[in-house]
């Protein structure tokens, strides 16, 4: 598992192994659901303006159980980009946007909107403790090339100088082609 993952990003990225990275599991929303989670492994990618990290995490997430006898939670092993930002940009969570959002969006306007930009007000739902550092982030650029990443469940968390960004897939079934370059694109924007 880990060396295929090094393989491609080190002779794809020239990727080096980090041996200790700081990640703020308790303060993150995306894994506020999660049972456990564990940083197992990481690698490091230079870019132009900044670096990425991709992560293997050992997360143990609760499901619904209707059986006694059924197991009460899952453990799976996930790839997470993280990229380190020279700006504080607050504390903003994307998603894709589900009916539960758009119905309480009826009763408690929450969303951050781009009104220059429908198909990504369409296709995504941003939640953000400060508008206008979700809207700074949230540049046009970066804002075309998460609509047109492949990527089915697109998870991406701002806190503070740290954006972490999942497929929110078991590790075989993320293409770790379309993500690698995802993330490196995203720390080489120059916010």
């Amino acid at each position: 598992m880990f060396k295929y993952f090094y393989d491609f990003l080190s002779q794809k990225y020239g990727a080096e192994i980090v041996d200790e990275l700081e990640i703020p599991f308790s303060q993150m929303e995306l894994f506020r659901y999660y049972k456990s989670t564990e940083h197992r492994q990481s690698l490091k990618v230079n870019g132009k303006f900044g670096c990425a990290y991709f992560s293997i995490l050992e997360i143990e997430y609760w499901h619904n159980v209707y059986r006694r006898d059924a197991p009460s939670s899952t453990l799976e092993y996930q790839i997470w980009g993280i990229v380190e930002l020279q700006e504080n940009f607050g504390h903003t969570v994307l998603r894709h946007e589900t009916l539960e959002d758009k119905l309480e969006e009826l009763f408690r306007p929450i969303e951050v909107k781009f009104p220059e930009d429908r198909v990504f007000n369409r296709e995504f739902y941003i939640l953000s403790k400060d508008e206008m550092k979700a809207h700074k982030f949230f540049n046009e650029k970066l804002r075309t090339q998460i609509t047109d990443v492949e990527i089915d469940d697109l998870r991406l968390e701002v806190l503070n100088g740290t954006v972490m960004i999942s497929d929110g897939k078991n590790i075989r079934g993320t293409d770790l082609s379309v993500f690698a370059k995802f993330i490196t694109d995203i720390a080489d924007i120059h916010f």
